[in-house]
């Protein structure tokens, strides 16, 4: 098949997923309105989810239009072993910094709720936050997962996954809006997020055999890689007749092709977190309005 045919092939596959994903995203504020309709507690929290939506959009929206899709790309074609380990240095700073993100706000937003209300709507607001602070870390994971999957040019799992939370939050609320209330949907969210969370790591692990690992570099039966060393660790000379090159950067060894295969990953991964962090930066920096 041409590339082209590959290509409208994927789009048509794509779009009747995202319009049902999109249709369940546009389904989900009218069914609240209709559900719940206008009252202090629709009030509060719409509120509470604003503060944290805006702390969450810090995290998970870098992994859109940040610099992983094409160095996971690269370093797939290029350095297929490092893939693994890059992945898991990006999710254990994603856990990291979505972790105490979610701690921080969770304690900011709670003492703002004790300022700003009190009774039943004070106690509806808290008891959201820590509904809201672990939607934060299945958020970025889910979004995580889903740039992963599309450096391997997997685009359909991300739009099903999402469908299914979407899916899963509609009915949790039906089913409990009863019993809870507008905590239903705090609760209701969550799952969704969670369900989709695992349905991209399912597939991304399972599927494209992507498992984040923070160990060094293995190959074969688990032996440390050792592209540019041999016995005992000397450098591994050229073949007969073959100029030997003279390091270029990277400290005495250099890296001009001869170094550390993975020192060209790592470098391109330090600057994938810059990236992140920049998008953090600028978002805060970003004026209102």
């Amino acid at each position: 098949m041409t590339k082209r045919g590959g290509l409208v092939r994927t789009t048509l596959l794509l779009l009747p997923v995202q319009v049902i994903f999109r249709a369940g995203e546009a389904l989900l504020p009218l069914l609240l309105a209709y559900w719940f309709g206008r009252s202090h507690a629709t009030d509060v929290y719409n509120f509470a989810w604003a503060v944290f939506l805006f702390a969450g959009s810090l995290v998970f929206s870098a992994y859109h239009d940040s610099a992983l899709v094409p160095i996971l790309a690269e370093a797939k074609l290029k350095e297929p072993a490092s893939v693994n380990r890059i992945c898991g240095s990006l999710l254990a700073y994603t856990w990291l910094i979505g972790g105490g993100l979610a701690l921080l706000v969770a304690a900011f937003a709670s003492g703002w709720f004790r300022l700003r209300y009190d009774g039943a709507d004070f106690r509806l607001a808290i008891m959201m936050v820590p509904a809201f602070a672990l939607q934060l870390m299945f958020m970025s994971t889910k979004t995580f997962f889903a740039a992963t999957l599309s450096a391997h040019h997997a685009f359909v799992p991300y739009p099903v996954a999402s469908a299914a939370g979407v899916l899963t939050t509609l009915l949790f609320i039906w089913w409990s809006k009863a019993s809870l209330g507008l905590l239903s949907v705090a609760v209701a969210t969550l799952l969704g997020e969670a369900v989709a969370s695992l349905i991209l790591a399912t597939v991304a692990i399972r599927y494209f055999g992507i498992l984040p690992r923070t160990h060094p570099l293995q190959t074969g039966a688990g032996a440390p890689l050792r592209a540019t060393r041999g016995v005992g660790g000397r450098r591994r000379r050229g073949h007969a007749g073959e100029p030997r090159r003279r390091p270029t950067h990277g400290g005495p060894r250099g890296d001009g092709g001869r170094g550390d295969p993975a020192s060209l990953f790592q470098r391109r991964l330090v600057a994938a977190h810059l990236d992140l962090a920049g998008h953090v930066l600028v978002g805060l920096a970003r004026p209102p309005g």
